[in-house]
């Protein structure tokens, strides 16, 4: 089953709301993000909005995240917090800062315990702007309570993380987290340790007890590692000396290919196969796995560029739990992983491909 996208085409993300009752659609290829809500008795896409602002920063840095009674997004002027009726056909938006601050959003949106929050920059120094999606409110402002924060010098930040108690912002030169205290955040700046580089544009693994690790290069060692992501900032890491990689929201705890990357059997099967292997999980199915995977056949590290790259070309396929590996489409592939998307609406499974509609 399959449906048309909205008229202009575009670069699209999109939101599921509460109960499934509604698919609505993001484009994001313009100066502004224009907000699109589909018709299921129609059959047709209804644009609700076209004056939020847009979000230059890379495609890895942004991510929405649904709400009770709305939904929230970075964009170019701060953190967007879009409000839906009962109905879910009626649409508001509010990107006011406390005390009107100009700013700029620089990473994804999380929601957690109904408190959205945006990474923000204003002049250059790194604030999470925060808002409290069941009430009357406008965006707040908290600051990290560490002063590491001098040294933050990353331009934008990836996609929001959560582990169930905190959240997680990762960069180049560190990561930021978050956790809920008295209904507002407090924030954590944690910096690499010296000649580690974080890879922001991929997800944090997420293992068997869900802990998040960041996939990082270490410059001394010319060779990646995973780094736990903690709010306290207890330093943990696993080297990675073998060609398989595992990154992503969404893991198989008992599936060989979605192990700890850092397991020596997993590295001794995927060494004999003479590629290196960065898998991207997308969607979770009842027998198998919906991903992408980048692979290559020369070890020229680093290839996950953690500073220069945003194209890594990809190959979409699905892993059955049985151990079976089938390709979703014979020879398909993508520019990078976060050009596919995966939901579920009515029931029905649906993959968008970015450029390829």
């Amino acid at each position: 089953m399959a449906f048309q996208l909205p008229e202009g085409g575009g670069k699209f993300s999109f939101i599921i709301t509460e109960g499934s009752k509604s698919l609505i659609a993001l484009d994001r290829a313009r100066d502004k993000t224009r907000v699109f809500s589909y018709s299921t008795v129609e059959k047709r896409w209804f644009l609700y909005d076209d004056s939020v602002p847009g979000f230059s920063g890379p495609p890895w840095a942004w991510s929405a995240t649904i709400a009770k009674n709305g939904f929230a997004f970075p964009s170019d002027e701060g953190p967007c917090f879009v409000k839906l009726s009962n109905y879910g056909n009626e649409f508001t938006h509010d990107f006011t800062l406390k005390n009107n601050e100009k700013c700029k959003a620089i990473g994804g949106a999380a929601i957690w315990k109904e408190i959205a929050m945006i990474p923000i920059a204003i002049e250059a120094n790194l604030f999470v702007s925060w808002y409290q999606c069941d009430g009357e409110a406008v965006w707040e402002i908290a600051a990290p309570l560490n002063q590491e924060i001098a040294e933050f010098k990353d331009a934008f930040l990836g996609a929001a993380a959560l582990d169930g108690v905190n959240v997680f912002w990762s960069g180049v030169s560190g990561y930021l987290s978050a956790h809920i205290e008295k209904g507002m955040p407090q924030l954590k700046w944690h910096k690499w340790r010296e000649y580690i580089d974080g890879c922001p544009q991929f997800m944090p693994y997420r293992d068997r007890y869900n802990v998040l690790w960041q996939l990082c290069f270490d410059n001394n060692e010319n060779s990646y590692c995973y780094i736990r992501l903690t709010h306290e900032g207890t330093e943990e890491n696993r080297k990675v000396d073998g060609p398989h990689f595992s990154i992503g929201h969404k893991s198989f705890c008992d599936d060989k290919l979605y192990e700890e990357p850092w397991h020596e059997e997993s590295q001794d099967y995927y060494a004999g196969l003479g590629q290196e292997y960065f898998v991207q999980p997308l969607f979770e199915l009842s027998n198998g796995l919906l991903y992408v995977v980048i692979k290559k056949s020369i070890r020229i590290q680093p290839y996950i560029d953690p500073r220069n790259s945003d194209k890594y070309p990809s190959e979409l396929a699905v892993r059955e739990k049985e151990g079976g590996d089938k390709r979703l489409l014979h020879g398909f592939m993508i520019s990078s992983p976060w050009d596919a998307d995966a939901f579920f609406f009515n029931g029905d499974l649906y993959l968008y491909l970015e450029n390829q509609n």
